[in-house]
């Protein structure tokens, strides 16, 4: 008789080891003020609305996890459950069919763009994840992307020569700017300001928020709007983890990632605008490119030297309305 307290104590213990809630490591590289922060934050209230005590969002932002392709490594490796991506970069050279994406001036604007991401064009490309071991839940989006130097004002493709810019390790990017003519230095997110402080590069560039969230403004001083490529953005899931997601819970997770696409593009809605007055307010030269087309000419060669799948895909874009 005396062995029943001990065994009702083991029986608590296992009983809540049994309905001990899944811990869901998300991790992304850019800080909690952010629009991955925005999405990060309206995707756990989600599920915890409608998984209640089932699940526990483990966020680490700032790449505490490491780079986007450590972070995609480890979703493949089932060591990380979660990450909200940047569409440039590391998941373009993961997840090839995303690279359609990163074509330059392929956007005539984030409307345009959310319209191709949320109708067939968006689900065909996120229905490519599962054979990279990897679950694309929704789309979310971090901006129109922007130039920025410490060296002078970038008006003209005369004012990008000489200038080391860093690009994201995607080979759209890299071949992108090598046409604009710039001395291309591609490198993982995390390595970027001190690069910038450090002299190693001029230059980078990204959406004017992520700019801000990122502090860019402490090192550089030209931010030229030329809104050159729409940079879209992805929560994603790691093929192994899903696996083990009862298939009543998928439902949810799914419903949240939209939540969270949909709070990333809220961010950027009320944070463009915002973001370019507050750089100007850190002493920062704000400019335009005063030739665009001239820029969408000299980038043709990187339409000619894509896949012709992908090039298909790009025309089905432009005829998006």
């Amino acid at each position: 008789m005396k062995l029943l307290p001990t065994f009702a104590a083991a029986c608590i213990l296992l009983a809540s080891q049994a309905h001990a809630e899944a811990v869901v490591k998300l991790g992304y590289t850019l800080p909690p003020d952010s629009m991955m922060g925005a999405g990060a934050r309206a995707f756990t209230a989600e599920l915890n609305k409608a998984l209640p005590g089932k699940y526990r969002v483990d966020d680490q932002p700032g790449s505490k996890l490491g780079g986007d392709a450590d972070v995609l490594k480890g979703l493949q490796l089932g060591t990380i459950e979660m990450t909200i991506v940047g569409g440039g970069g590391a998941i373009s050279t993961v997840v090839p069919e995303v690279t359609v994406t990163d074509l330059p001036f392929l956007f005539r604007d984030s409307a345009h763009a959310r319209a191709v991401l949320d109708g067939p064009i968006g689900a065909e490309i996120l229905a490519a994840f599962p054979k990279y071991g990897l679950v694309g839940l929704a789309w979310g989006e971090q901006g129109m992307r922007q130039i920025t130097n410490a060296k002078k004002p970038i008006r003209g493709l005369e004012d990008l020569k000489g200038i080391k810019l860093r690009t994201p390790q995607s080979p759209i990017y890299v071949a992108t700017f090598k046409a604009l003519g710039a001395d291309v230095t591609p490198m993982p997110w995390p390595e970027v300001y001190p690069a910038l402080q450090n002299g190693r590069i001029d230059g980078q560039e990204n959406p004017a928020p992520t700019v801000v969230a990122a502090k860019l403004h402490e090192v550089q001083k030209y931010l030229t709007v030329s809104n050159h490529i729409y940079s879209s953005g992805v929560l994603v899931i790691s093929g192994e983890f899903w696996a083990e997601v009862p298939d009543g819970d998928k439902p949810a997770f799914i419903a949240a990632a939209k939540a969270g696409g949909k709070a990333m593009r809220d961010y950027v809605d009320k944070a463009n605008t915002e973001s370019v007055e507050f750089l100007r307010s850190k002493g920062m030269e704000v400019s335009e490119i005063t030739d665009r087309d001239s820029f969408v000419k000299a980038v043709q060669p990187v339409y000619e030297g894509i896949d012709p799948a992908l090039a298909a895909i790009a025309k089905r874009i432009r005829d998006v309305k």
